[in-house]
């Protein structure tokens, strides 16, 4: 585990998640204190939607499928955070906070459950000739550096990918 290669990571998702709102929030305001504020608010309503998703997903897992498995809930739980939250990059930072960094099991097997299946999604179209994802290098010793591109990833395609892991762990 290279802590600067995941932290670099996380930070491209948190530029991915927090710019075009904070530069939007400077435009619209007349000094940098009512930015700030416009900012913040913005954050939080944007994080808590985000987060009732999470455990949207949760209770997914507790009326529908009866899991009896934590590792398992958390990760039908990110998964809706992911597919169906305003905020993937956020949610997909969240979750490589997770694999490595989480001091939690649960937290870490659902987490590098989901990179995994990241991971294994891309090669595949990679080796299906889909240009959408030829730039996203996939390659490395080990997990880490496989998923160190993932920031790459569009909104569109961190949804599909997501999709396609529920989809497979349905079957």
């Amino acid at each position: 585990y290279d802590p600067s290669k995941s932290n670099r990571l996380r930070k491209w998702l948190y530029y991915k998640t927090w710019y075009d709102l904070y530069v939007n929030c400077i435009k619209d305001s007349q000094d940098l204190e009512e930015a700030r504020v416009k900012f913040v608010d913005q954050a939080v309503e944007l994080l808590k939607e985000n987060s009732l998703f999470h455990e949207i997903g949760h209770i997914f897992v507790s009326k529908y499928l009866r899991l009896n498995d934590e590792s398992e809930e958390e990760i039908i739980a990110f998964l809706s955070e992911l597919r169906y939250g305003p905020l993937p990059y956020e949610s997909l930072e969240t979750i490589i906070a997770a694999s490595y960094k989480s001091s939690m099991d649960t937290y870490n097997l659902a987490g590098r459950y989901l990179t995994a299946g990241f991971i294994s999604y891309i090669k595949n179209e990679q080796k299906n000739k889909n240009q959408k994802y030829k730039d996203i290098n996939i390659q490395g010793r080990n997990q880490i550096e496989k998923i160190n591109n993932l920031y790459k990833l569009s909104e569109a395609e961190i949804r599909a990918i997501s999709e396609y892991i529920y989809e497979q762990k349905r079957n």
